[in-house]
């Protein structure tokens, strides 16, 4: 199916939302006035990159094994900042 629409010229729009909602975490950041507002931010900020990670075109396999060690890293992280 992707071979499909990379042919027909079609582009992955799911890539434009994650990248404003990352975009908006990274704002969301140092505006942040206590640890709550700074977490969510945080996670506004890693949640969409973890997921555009995972979505390489080519090399599907590799990304997603990628996308979840980095997942499985900021989880840690997170636990460790709470």
């Amino acid at each position: 199916v992707e071979k499909l629409a990379t042919k027909a010229g079609v582009i992955q729009t799911e890539v434009f939302p994650l990248t404003m909602f990352a975009i908006g975490g990274m704002l969301l950041f140092p505006a942040a006035n206590d640890l709550l507002t700074m977490f969510i931010a945080l996670e506004v900020l890693s949640l969409p990159l973890y997921l555009l990670c995972g979505l390489a075109r080519r090399r599907r396999l590799l990304s997603q094994e990628s996308s979840l060690k980095y997942f499985l890293l900021g989880a840690f992280s997170s636990a460790f900042f709470l």
